[in-house]
C-alpha cells in the first residue's frame, strides 16, 4: 500500500514539472506582441523642390532653390513673393518678378516663361508643380518686325504719355530716315536742314498746336544729326520721342506749367519756377500776364502779350487748372507744384 502511495506522489510530481516547463517552449503563445515602430507611408510627400532662374535684359540671371506643397507654380511663386501681376481672363499675368517689372506700354516687355528650358504653353496658374523641374522667367522685349534687307537695326517710338512700340528693322536704305520712310514709319516735310518729322507711328507732333516735336535719339544719346542724314549702323537702337517743348521762366523752389492758346489754336508753353503763393502773382512777377484789378480780383486781358479785348472781340480769357474750367481766378488760385495752368482766349458767341 505504501508502494502505491509513493508511485502516485511521484506521478503527481512529474506532471507538475512538465506543466511548469511548458511556459518556456518555442511552441508556447503569447497574447502580447512586440512594439514596431512606424514609418511614413511614400505618399506623405513633405512638397515638391524645385529650382526658378531669373534673367533680366542685360543677361542677369538669379537662381532660387525652393520646396514647397502648392500644386501650381503660380500659387507657389506667390506665396515666396517672387512674382507678382494682373489677373486676366488667361490667368495671372506675371508683371513683376524678383522685383523686376517688365512694363508692356512703356518697355514693350513681357516675361516670357520656360519649364524645363522649353517655351511654356500655360501661364504659371496652370501649370502643375513637379518635382526637380526648373522653371525659367526671362524678361524680354517685344518687337514688330518690319522690312527686308540685309541690315538690321531697332527703332522705338515713345508717345507724351509714355507708351512706348519697337520694331525691329530690316533694311537696304543707307540712312535711318530712308528706312523709316519707305516702311512709312515716319513722315514730315523737307526744310533746309533735312527732312523734319512730324509723324511717328501715325502720332503727329504739331509745333503750332502743342508746341510739340519729335526729338530723335541714337543709341541713347541725342542725336547730332537728322534722320536722313544719320547713317544706319546694324543693331543700332535708333528712338523717336514726342516732346513738350516749354519756355522757362523765373526762379524759385516751385515749378507749373502755363499753357497759352490763341483763338486760332496757336499754343505756347512755359515752365515756370516761382517761391509765390498763388498762380496770379506769379505769371505777373515774370510778365506772362496783365489786367485791371476789380471787385472780383485781377481781371486778366492779356496773356503773353495778346490782348482779349471784350469791348472789340467779345473775347476774354478762359482760365484752366488741369483741364478743368477754374472756378477761382488766378490771384486766389493757391499753387500746386507740377500743375499745368491754361489760358485759352475764347470768343463769346
Amino acid at each position: 500500500m505504501k508502494k502505491i502511495i509513493a508511485l502516485l506522489l511521484a506521478l503527481v510530481m512529474a506532471l507538475s514539472l512538465v506543466a511548469c516547463g511548458g511556459t518556456d517552449t518555442p511552441d508556447s503563445t503569447s497574447t502580447t506582441q512586440p512594439s514596431v515602430e512606424s514609418t511614413p507611408a511614400a505618399s506623405d510627400s513633405v512638397g515638391a523642390n524645385f529650382t526658378v532662374v531669373v534673367t533680366d535684359l542685360d543677361g542677369t540671371e538669379t537662381t532660387f532653390e525652393y520646396t514647397s506643397e502648392a500644386a501650381t507654380v503660380g500659387e507657389a511663386l506667390l506665396a515666396e513673393g517672387l512674382i507678382a501681376g494682373d489677373e486676366s481672363d488667361w490667368g495671372l499675368m506675371v508683371t513683376t518678378v524678383n522685383g523686376i517689372t517688365a512694363d508692356w506700354a512703356t518697355e514693350n516687355a513681357y516675361w516670357a516663361f520656360y519649364i524645363d528650358g522649353e517655351y511654356a504653353q500655360t501661364g504659371v496658374d496652370a501649370t502643375e508643380l513637379t518635382d526637380g523641374a526648373t522653371y525659367s522667367f526671362t524678361k524680354t522685349i517685344s518687337y514688330t518686325v518690319m522690312g527686308e534687307g540685309a541690315t538690321t537695326f531697332y527703332f522705338t517710338a515713345k508717345d507724351l504719355d509714355g507708351t512706348v512700340t519697337k520694331y525691329e528693322i530690316h533694311t537696304d536704305a543707307t540712312t535711318v530716315g530712308e528706312a523709316l520712310v519707305a516702311l512709312e514709319l515716319v513722315s514730315g516735310d523737307e526744310s533746309d536742314w533735312g527732312l523734319m518729322v512730324t509723324t511717328v507711328n501715325g502720332i503727329t507732333a504739331d509745333w503750332a498746336t502743342e508746341n510739340a516735336y519729335w526729338a530723335f535719339y541714337i543709341d541713347g544719346e541725342y542725336a547730332q544729326t537728322g534722320v536722313d542724314s544719320t547713317e544706319i549702323t546694324a543693331g543700332a537702337t535708333y528712338e523717336m520721342v514726342k516732346t513738350i517743348s516749354y519756355t522757362v521762366l523765373g526762379e524759385g523752389e516751385t515749378t507749373i506749367y502755363v499753357t497759352v492758346k490763341d483763338v486760332d489754336g496757336t499754343v505756347t508753353k512755359f515752365q515756370v519756377n516761382t517761391d509765390a503763393k498763388t498762380v496770379g502773382e506769379a505769371l505777373l512777377a515774370v510778365e506772362l500776364i496783365a489786367g485791371d484789378e476789380s471787385e472780383y480780383g485781377l481781371y486778366v486781358t492779356s496773356v503773353n502779350g495778346i490782348t482779349a479785348d471784350w469791348d472789340t472781340e467779345k473775347a476774354y480769357w478762359a482760365f484752366y487748372i488741369g483741364e478743368e474750367y477754374a472756378q477761382t481766378g488766378v490771384d486766389a488760385t493757391d499753387i500746386v507744384a507740377d500743375t499745368e495752368y491754361s489760358f485759352v482766349k475764347t470768343i463769346s458767341e
